[in-house]
């Protein structure tokens, strides 16, 4: 037991899931036009920075999670009025923009969190859901003065906690934190699949959780990436429902040929590549097999045997000999040696 507590101690230096689903910033920073912070403070619902425009004075508070956290920002606000505060959800310092840019750089691009608030006094502004991002850059776009009175995230993500999940300890310091912050990139990709897409308005799938590609972008499911999160998940969460559910939505789509989408259905572009992927058909087989070596579950194997059936047969045909000339140009199909179409055991 005292080895158990000690270890349990030590992971939580590395540990990065939030304790709740209400996740608070971790500082708070006055921060210049260019966003750079200074001032930086624990954060406290009573440190009373303010986000201002005045003839002398023009700034912004750089809100820090300290973690990467995906879901929908909360702002509350005191005393004070601004018409217009500019909000930015980035990764990193460096993606931050010019206020000049933001707004028109968000709308040719919706991978760039940009939105803009009107500040009211002891006003609460809910923004649209951000995946993936660990600052929020709050400042004035209108001469005023607003008090930040508290800022939070509604998490969005797959939570588990300490007690729950697999884990990993060894002597080598960055080794345990590549591990743990792996654990919370597996995290942040398994989201509810009603929240697909870059802009979390898509529904790409049915069940509670699915796996996909990127907490950011695109936010989809995409099997060939389920393989190396599968593993880290049998490792740690054991969600195993999540790589079930994806699995299926991918296998709800398998045309006549056997062709299964390289991703889920979202946005047209998504839905115009995920024709483009023959390989991912052999990593829906590939992955399947994964899932069931570890769980065992023969249900879905039997539900999925016609599926796979249908898979294989297509890949097979992708092999044929008429397939192979067909794609052949013409210039190299004479100097071509004889081709023998391949073995059954193939």
């Amino acid at each position: 037991m005292p080895r158990i507590l000690r270890e349990t101690a030590s992971i939580k230096e590395f540990w990065l899931e939030p304790d709740s689903r209400s996740v608070a910033p971790a500082t708070l920073g006055t921060a210049n036009v260019f966003g750079k912070a200074y001032e930086q403070i624990p954060y406290s619902e009573a440190a009373g920075l303010e986000i201002r425009i005045t003839p002398t004075s023009n700034r912004g508070i750089l809100i820090d999670f300290g973690r990467e956290v995906s879901g929908y920002p909360r702002l509350t606000f005191g005393a004070g009025h601004c018409r217009k505060v500019g909000v930015q959800a980035v990764e990193s310092l460096q993606h931050l923009l010019n206020p000049l840019v933001a707004e028109a750089a968000a709308i040719a691009d919706p991978i760039i969190y940009y939105h803009h608030v009107r500040a009211r006094e002891n006003g609460q502004v809910e923004l649209p859901h951000c995946g993936g991002f660990r600052y929020l850059w709050a400042y004035p776009e209108r001469p005023g003065k607003v008090e930040l009175k508290s800022a939070s995230v509604t998490y969005t993500p797959h939570h588990s906690d300490l007690d729950s999940c697999g884990y990993f300890l060894c002597s080598d310091e960055l080794l345990n934190r590549a591990w743990y912050a792996g654990l919370h990139t597996v995290e942040m990709c398994t989201v509810d699949p009603a929240l697909g897409g870059v802009a979390a308005r898509h529904r790409i799938a049915e069940g509670d959780w699915v796996v996909v590609d990127g907490a950011k972008r695109d936010r989809l499911v995409w099997t060939a990436d389920l393989a190396p999160a599968g593993a880290a998940i049998y490792a740690s969460t054991y969600e195993t429902d999540a790589i079930r559910d994806s699995l299926l939505s991918l296998s709800t789509f398998q045309e006549k040929s056997g062709y299964i989408p390289a991703c889920s259905p979202g946005p047209i572009p998504a839905r115009v590549a995920s024709g483009f992927f023959g390989d991912y058909v052999a990593w829906w087989v590939v992955v399947l097999y994964q899932y069931y070596m570890h769980t065992g579950d023969e249900a879905l194997m039997r539900e999925m045997f016609p599926v796979i059936k249908r898979a294989l047969a297509y890949l097979h045909g992708q092999r044929s000999v008429s397939t192979i000339l067909r794609h052949m140009p013409e210039k190299f199909r004479e100097k071509s040696p004889p081709l023998r179409a391949p073995s059954p055991a193939c």
